[in-house]
Formats: C-alpha cells, sequence, structure tokens
C-alpha cells in the first residue's frame, strides 16, 4: 500500500510547474521540477508542501506582489463541491505555504490569494498568522465572507477563527472578547451548506473546552426561535460538554434528568477479551413518562494505561427524543485494538454508564 505522502509526488510538481509556465513563459520549469523533486523523497506530506513553496520563491518575480498574482492566474477550475476530490486538491497545498511563509507583509495580496486558493483546496491554516497579525482588518473582511455565495469561502470564515483547530497552533486573539467571532458565527448558524454548519459546530466544540458557559449562553438564546439546522448545529456544538455530563448542557436539549426513563440490564457479548478483540453492548430503553422526552446515553470506558493506572474515554450512545411509552433498542461496539492515539493493555475496564447525566449502571470486563 502507497503511503499518502507519495501521493505529492513529481508528477504533483510537473502539473505545478505547468500551470504557472501557462501564465508566466518566463517560469523555468524544468529547473524547478528538478530542485524539488530531489530532495522531495527525504519528506514527509507537509514537508513536501512547504519544500515546494520554498523552491518556488526562487522562481518567481522577486516582487511577491507580482508572484502572488501569477499563482493566482495559475490556478485551476474552482471545486464544485468540497467532497470528494481526496488527494488531488493537495495539489494546491504549496500555494497556500507561499502566501504564508513570504506574505506576511501584504495583507491585501494574500487575503486575495487565500480567498482564491479556499476554492480550490482550504487556507484555514494558512489564514491563521494574518488573524493574528491583522485581527481587526481581517474582521472587516469576514463580514463580506460570511455572505460570499461560495460555501468554501464562508466555511473559512468559521474554521479559520476557530480557537483549536487541530494542527494548528491556539488561536488566542480574541480570548478576552470573543463577541466579534460570535457575530460572524451568528450569521452562519442557518448556513444552507452542511460543510459550513459542520464547521460552525466544531468551532463551538472547540470553544467549549475553554468557556462552557459562553457556549450555553450563546446556544440558549439561538433556541429561543429553534431550526432543524440550528439543532443539528448545537446538538454536535456540545458534544464535549455531553460527553463530559455537563448538566447545563444536557437540560439545554432536554437531558435535564433520566426520572421517567427505564434501562433495562445491560448485555455484553462477553466478560473475557483479548487485545484486538470487539465488545458488543446491547440495552433497551423505555421513555414512561407522560410526554415527549430527549435522552442522552453515553458510556465511560477506563482503559488500562502502560503504568496500570485507568483513564477513561467516552463514546456517545445515542441522542434523540422518545415519545410517552415508546421503547427503542439500542447497540455500542468498542473495539479494544491498539491504535495509533491508543496502545491496549491487560487488566480489569470498568464501563460506566450515564444517562441525561446520571450514573445507571456499571459493568466490568477484562482484557488479557
Amino acid at each position: 500500500m502507497s503511503l499518502l505522502k507519495d501521493e505529492f509526488n513529481e508528477a504533483v510538481i510537473a502539473s505545478i510547474a505547468a500551470q504557472i509556465k501557462g501564465v508566466h513563459p518566463l517560469f523555468k520549469s524544468a529547473e524547478f521540477i528538478s530542485e524539488v523533486s530531489a530532495q522531495l523523497p527525504s519528506f514527509e506530506l507537509q514537508d513536501r508542501a512547504k519544500w515546494t513553496a520554498e523552491v518556488l520563491r526562487k522562481y518567481l518575480p522577486e516582487d511577491y506582489e507580482i508572484a502572488v498574482d501569477l499563482l493566482i492566474q495559475s490556478l485551476g477550475p474552482e471545486l464544485d463541491s468540497p467532497y470528494g476530490k481526496g488527494m488531488s486538491v493537495f495539489h494546491y497545498a504549496p500555494h497556500s505555504y507561499f502566501v504564508t511563509l513570504y506574505g506576511e507583509s501584504y495583507f491585501n495580496a494574500s487575503m486575495k490569494a487565500l480567498y482564491a486558493i479556499t476554492k480550490r483546496y482550504t487556507s484555514e491554516f494558512g489564514v491563521r498568522p494574518f488573524i493574528r497579525k491583522y485581527p481587526n482588518e481581517c474582521l472587516v473582511l469576514f463580514e463580506k465572507w460570511v455572505d460570499d455565495p461560495d460555501e468554501k469561502v464562508r466555511r473559512l470564515v468559521s474554521e479559520g477563527l476557530r480557537p483549536r483547530l487541530p494542527w494548528s497552533q491556539r488561536l488566542t486573539v480574541f480570548d478576552t472578547d470573543y463577541t466579534p467571532v460570535l457575530n460572524l458565527l451568528e450569521k452562519l448558524k442557518d448556513d444552507p451548506s452542511l460543510y459550513v454548519r459542520k464547521s460552525v459546530a466544531n468551532h463551538f466544540n472547540d470553544l467549549s473546552k475553554q468557556d462552557p458557559a459562553l457556549v450555553i449562553e450563546t446556544f440558549r438564546a439561538w433556541l429561543a426561535s429553534p431550526s432543524s439546522r440550528r439543532i443539528w448545529v448545537v446538538k454536535q456544538g456540545l458534544r464535549t460538554l455531553l460527553k463530559e455530563g455537563n448538566k447545563a448542557a444536557l437540560a439545554l436539549l432536554g437531558c435535564d434528568s433520566s426520572d421517567g426513563f427505564h434501562l433495562e440490564a445491560v448485555s455484553l457479548s462477553t466478560r473475557q477479551l483479548t487485545i484486538g478483540d470487539s465488545l458488543r453492548m446491547d440495552f433497551g430503553l423505555r421513555n414512561e413518562s407522560a410526554s415527549a422526552r430527549e435522552f442522552a446515553l453515553y458510556a465511560n470506558v477506563y482503559f488500562i494505561k502502560k503504568n496500570g493506572k485507568a483513564s477513561p474515554k467516552t463514546f456517545i450512545i445515542k441522542n434523540q427524543s422518545l415519545s410517552a411509552g415508546e421503547a427503542v433498542q439500542l447497540s455500542k461496539t468498542i473495539d479494544f485494538k491498539n491504535l495509533s492515539t491508543r496502545k491496549q493493555y491487560p487488566g480489569v475496564h470498568r464501563i460506566e454508564f450515564f444517562l441525561n447525566g446520571d450514573l445507571v449502571e456499571v459493568k466490568e470486563v477484562e482484557v488479557a
């Protein structure tokens, strides 16, 4: 099986060179391809893109604004959809790196480039240095972008401003006053694009890790006049707080108590596992109250660590509404496999089941 990094290869470099040559006849394509390709095998995926940008700087005009304008002119067609393009969009990662590496002193030219790149690739990483250096200027620009007809541009506002964007340094510039960011997200909460709404939900999930009260306050206001799109964003945006059993977050979704629900005895597929096995859990839940109720059922699995101590990981089993008297059958499978993010160790694993934040069942399984 080929490695992901190998998809960014000499053929990609040749394609980039051909695009630039098409708008800049003086571009030395052969020399550029040769210099990039000579070092490419020694780098991982992201560093391959960064290295390509560094070599581009040598072969494009010295004037940054002229150089970045040529890159914009060389871009291929805009994506008709952000989904299903695989590695092909990574073709433009060097262009984004070029802007962040060399364009920090050229706000207008760089933001114009990131606007164009995000329609073909993504600019959430590229835009963050500019947010840190030019927060007010970015906010003014983002006020226009939240109304852009392209969903990828609208998503960039939310995604670029995420306080804890994965694989990126924390964004702290608005920690003392998040109002300007909330004003932008307000305009995206009912966005017709799921791509945008997912970003808004992920943004609030990030924010909940540092200011849960602000997230709950914002969502409470949103739910005063709920829409199906908005409710989806709220549920996804609260997922970390729900996993933690935050009572205020649970109450916001109507999951204020386990009273009125009857959880049947939890059935486990086995009590003895070997590392690599899976555990299936089955249970039934009935709403015995006189009206429809919302429930959130989740499990804390206390995985054994190398030092022998246990550390919990939360798994959401189901969050939905049940009519009065309605019952539902539920199941969840937990893998006890070695992962890149979690290595398994033998020992007794405690499993706690929570319904609307209340501990309702405890089981144990032994992993050998």
